[in-house]
C-alpha cells in the first residue's frame, strides 16, 4: 500500500528497488547519493551528508514500543545497573 502511493506521487520516476530491512545510516548513503528517498528516524539528522534534507513530518506518527531483552542465564552486575537506569528513564517521562 505504501509503494503503491509512492508511485502514484512520483510518476515519472522509474523506482527500481525497494527496501525494507537495510540501516538507516546506510539509506541516508542512498539519498546523498541521489538514488533515493526514505522516511528515517529524527536521530538521524545528526549525520550530516551534503545534499540530504530531513523535514519533519506535518502529520501523525506512531509511536514505537520498545522492549529490553537479555539472556535469563547471564543477569549481571551491569545488566541490573542498565534496568535501573531505563527504568527511572521511562518513569520520569
Amino acid at each position: 500500500m505504501f509503494l503503491t502511493k509512492v508511485r502514484s506521487l512520483l510518476p515519472n520516476k522509474n523506482i527500481i528497488q525497494t527496501t525494507w530491512r537495510t540501516p538507516q545510516p546506510t539509506i541516508i548513503g542512498l539519498v546523498a547519493a541521489g538514488i533515493g528517498v526514505s522516511f528515517v528516524s529524527s536521530s538521524l539528522q545528526s549525520i550530516n551528508r551534503p545534499g540530504v534534507v530531513y523535514r519533519e513530518l506535518d502529520v501523525p506518527t506512531p509511536e514505537l514500543e520498545l522492549v529490553a531483552a537479555w539472556k535469563i542465564e547471564k543477569v549481571s552486575p551491569v545488566l541490573r545497573k542498565f534496568l535501573t537506569v531505563v527504568t527511572a528513564c521511562l518513569t520520569s517521562i
